[in-house]
């Protein structure tokens, strides 16, 4: 208006330029909404991809507290230490090899308080191996 107050420009300038500045103010408003959305799917999203490895940690540091037999106690220390290092992050890649993880911890949980050293080493080993794994597609899904 200041530059129509000494030149004169025409009205369908004025116009076409408004238009513009409009339409870039939407798509403004457009991008900072869509932004806003994905950013607290992100923060909705983030415990719960925690809450594997969480859960596990808590849960082998009570089992190893809870074996008396010294062998298992070991066992189960390198059990509870090599979850303690995992990377915490879940993915849905990992999802099958998390739920194998769930189903052979739980087994181990139910034979632990057996006389079969042979079998529940056997499975804590099993559980090693499946965590480095886990941690293995962990690693090679971030990059």
């Amino acid at each position: 208006y200041i530059i129509g107050a000494f030149v004169e420009i025409p009205f369908w300038i004025l116009l076409v330029v408004n238009i513009i500045l409009l339409g870039l103010a939407v798509i403004g408003l457009i991008a900072t909404q869509t932004y806003k959305e994905e950013i607290e799917k992100i923060e909705n999203n983030a415990p719960i991809t925690t809450k594997f490895i969480t859960n596990l940690k808590a849960d082998t540091k009570i089992l190893a507290e809870r074996c008396k037999d010294k062998s298992f106690a070991n066992m189960m220390e390198t059990l509870a230490e090599e979850v303690r290092f995992s990377d915490p992050v879940s993915a849905d890649s990992l999802t099958e090899i998390e739920d194998e993880i769930d189903r052979k911890y739980i087994d181990l949980k139910s034979n632990i308080d057996s006389k079969d050293i042979k079998m529940v080493e056997a499975m804590i080993t099993e559980l090693i191996y499946l965590i480095k794994e886990r941690n293995q597609r962990a690693k090679m899904s971030k990059k």
